[in-house]
């Protein structure tokens, strides 16, 4: 029986990823993060909202509103920063860069 497949073996393949270091991956993640909560807070200084109006629009927790006021972004996922943002009235738009 034939190999209906046949493969050269001398072909170098590249790989289609490359690994990447996890705090490079969290730090990006934070920038993208203080980005979005930059954007926020914009809405929040425009509208001159108060910790409690920011947790009745975004419906979320007071404490969650205290952390987005403080602009500490450190506990809060990016979901739901993203969810925060278009319950603010936002439409996050995602760039994606090749790097060289």
């Amino acid at each position: 029986m034939s190999n209906f497949f046949s493969f050269d073996s001398s072909y170098q393949y590249e790989p289609v990823m490359r690994p990447l270091d996890p705090k490079v991956i969290d730090r990006e993640m934070e920038t993208l993060r203080k980005k979005i909560m930059e954007s926020i807070k914009q809405i929040i200084d425009q509208k001159d909202l108060s910790r409690s109006e920011i947790a009745m629009a975004a419906r979320i927790s007071p404490a969650i509103a205290g952390q987005i006021f403080r602009g500490d972004c450190a506990k809060v996922s990016t979901d739901r920063l993203l969810r925060i943002a278009r319950r603010m009235g936002l439409k996050p738009k995602l760039k994606l860069e090749a790097e060289p």
